[in-house]
């Protein structure tokens, strides 16, 4: 029904009516059911049956009753058509539309909220895309990790700043055409200890060293190791000292300095590259320094591998692609072969490609997808409606060497 509705509303296909009666009901969507009005509307002008009757038809489809009450429904609506001087195949042929059609259908007023959203979140990400993924990273809801959102930020020319205890709020929040990383994002950083840092950041300023922040925010260690591990001390200048400790401030009890009982703030050694990233990947909820593959890429440099951007050029032939499990939901399948199917949301730094595992492959690969990600596919691109989907044959681990 979609796939008709866009076709014929972009003049690719031919407007075309089951019926002459249709036309009248759906000309707006070009003789198509697109809403669950739609299915009302035709059970009314084809069958005659008032929109009381029309309605309980509808959600006894949507409800997806046994085939008794169904064929019950079936018998009443062919009748009634026949009644209306409908012939007999034209009608039984509009049921099985009807009947394909209730079960996914949405209201109209539901459909248009969405794409209103959808439209709304289009143009933002376009032109807002800094305020955009803040916003998303700061709701903490969308289908996938917010490690996801962070890479597609990356895709769109978003710059990710690590978090720093002078700037970070205590979610992602733009910073100019950047996106800071939020304190919450600190794995392990209670939310009390960010607010307790806000505040002190809020009543005396900025923090000029670890010594001051350890004087100021009381934290467990394993916080303040945490905040170190995430690069938010990094900015500070290691060689400043802690101002005096003002007269409404004291040490908790039992607390200490910042990094134990009696004992100074040491600087932290200076990090290469790869430590800072290794760091980073251990502490934050979101990678600001490549991409999780990049641990297997000495592993993947060999094989011909496909950028997940470009699968839809491939629709029809086999390909191989590497990427990071992001999401993944199990379906069972009750028709033919007993058994489950399996789908796969991977991250392969250029984006994310959505994979099946029909029950053979799903019962075949079990056990490396077991083993956890990375993982190598190897799979068939499938690309109706311009989103290509991975149909895989073959899987293996990306370790690295």
């Amino acid at each position: 029904m979609k796939r008709h509705f866009i076709d014929r509303r972009l003049g690719r296909e031919a407007v075309a009516y089951e019926h002459p009666a249709l036309e009248a009901v759906l000309g707006e969507t070009h003789g198509v059911m697109i809403y669950q009005e739609d299915v009302l509307k035709v059970a009314h002008a084809v069958a005659g049956m008032d929109l009381a009757e029309a309605d309980a038809l509808r959600r006894a489809m949507g409800k997806k009753r046994g085939p008794h009450e169904m064929a019950r429904h079936m018998r009443r609506f062919l009748e009634m058509a026949g009644e209306n001087g409908v012939d007999g195949g034209q009608a039984r042929h509009i049921w099985e539309l009807i009947a394909q059609f209730a079960s996914y259908a949405y209201c109209k007023a539901h459909a248009a909220a969405y794409g209103e959203l959808a439209w709304q979140a289009a143009y933002l990400k376009t032109h807002f895309p800094a305020e955009f993924f803040a916003a998303v990273l700061a709701n903490r809801g969308g289908f996938y990790a917010p490690a996801v959102y962070a890479e597609e930020a990356k895709r769109c020319g978003v710059p990710l700043l690590p978090p720093d205890i002078n700037r970070s709020a205590a979610v992602c929040a733009a910073e100019g055409a950047a996106l800071r990383a939020g304190l919450l994002e600190i794995k392990g950083l209670g939310r009390e200890t960010v607010a307790r840092l806000l505040a002190a950041r809020e009543a005396d300023g900025p923090f000029v060293s670890v010594g001051d922040f350890g004087t100021r925010v009381p934290a467990a260690r394993d916080e303040r190791e945490a905040l170190s591990r995430a690069g938010a001390f990094d900015a500070l200048d290691p060689a400043a000292e802690a101002p005096p400790l003002p007269c409404s401030v004291r040490e908790p009890r039992g607390q200490g300095t910042l990094w134990g009982t009696g004992a100074p703030s040491p600087t932290r050694p200076r990090r290469s590259e790869r430590g800072r990233a290794q760091d980073e990947r251990e502490a934050l909820e979101i990678f600001l320094r490549g991409h999780p593959l990049r641990e297997a890429a000495p592993w993947l440099q060999d094989r011909c591998l496909t950028p997940s951007a470009l699968l839809d050029r491939y629709a029809g032939r086999t390909v191989v692609l590497a990427g990071w499990p992001v999401a993944e939901r199990r379906l069972a399948v009750r028709t033919g072969t007993d058994g489950c199917m399996k789908f796969i949301s991977l991250d392969d730094g250029w984006g994310v490609c959505e994979t099946v595992l029909f029950p053979e492959a799903y019962r075949r690969l079990g056990a490396a997808l077991a083993a956890g990600g990375p993982w190598i596919v190897t799979g068939k691109v499938e690309a109706g409606d311009g989103n290509p989907v991975l149909v895989v044959e073959g899987l293996e681990t990306a370790r690295r060497r």
